[in-house]
């Protein structure tokens, strides 16, 4: 009796194991068919997890000799890791170059996004979070009156800053401990949120840093104005001089 149990439920486990690879392959290849389509993009957007989906599922596949569903999530595996990994860095596990690191006097910059949540009251928390970073640049998006009253606590660490707050989660604000030439809270008449663009001068030159938290992609119609805030953002820091850094939620 025991033993047929565990014979249903291994059966089981490796139906499991089929669905997901079979799964995991669509979810990975569907979005490379049509960037334009609002489903497709939505799913297109977990490619970490399906990295690590794949990868499980190749070894419990190929253990339980289901070659055609291994063979799929071997694809899936490529295909994310396609994407994924050149956006990852290996710059810690690396050995030092301590010739280049001579040569190089500027200093790194730490930047930190964080969406508070408007209806979010956990104030401590989230300053905790932003001490803990150690950043030089906090973007802070979804914020109100009442965040703003609680970063401005931090005006002796960030003595830089500017706020746009509002009510309807699309507020926005930057906090820098280096000196500011410039703030703008932009807007471009196709999109409904604002975005912040700043001048900071950092390691003896100006450096652009431009903050944005767009509509969300739950219907097709959002879908479209984040994608053509985006695009606006994209051709704005195209004629930018000098560096730039882009980010926020989105």
């Amino acid at each position: 009796m025991i033993k047929k149990f565990f014979s249903r439920l291994l059966r089981f486990f490796v139906a499991i194991c089929e669905v997901g690879g079979l799964f995991t392959f669509l979810f990975s290849a569907l979005p490379f068919l049509n960037y334009g389509n609002f489903f497709l993009d939505l799913i297109s957007h977990f490619r970490n997890l399906y990295l690590a989906v794949s990868c499980l599922l190749v070894l419990l596949l190929l253990l339980f000799k289901r070659r055609f569903f291994a063979s799929l999530a071997g694809i899936a595996l490529v295909l994310n890791a396609w994407i994924v990994i050149p956006y990852l860095d290996f710059s810690e596990f690396m050995p030092r170059q301590d010739t280049i690191a001579k040569q190089s006097h500027s200093k790194k910059l730490r930047f930190l996004a964080i969406n508070v949540l408007t209806m979010n009251q956990e104030y401590e928390a989230v300053k905790k979070v932003v001490l803990d970073s150690e950043a030089d640049f906090v973007l802070a998006t979804e914020v109100d009156s009442r965040w703003t009253d609680t970063f401005a606590k931090l005006k002796d660490l960030y003595p830089y800053s500017e706020s746009y707050p509002q009510d309807n989660n699309f507020g926005i604000s930057f906090y820098s401990k280096y000196p500011v030439q410039n703030f703008d809270f932009k807007k471009f008449e196709c999109c409904f949120s604002r975005i912040a663009a700043v001048k900071i001068i950092a390691n003896n030159q100006i450096v652009n840093v431009v903050g944005l938290h767009p509509l969300p992609p739950v219907n097709s119609s959002w879908y479209r104005e984040r994608n053509a805030l985006i695009s606006e953002v994209g051709t704005f820091v195209r004629k930018l001089e000098g560096p730039s850094v882009v980010l926020g939620d989105f």
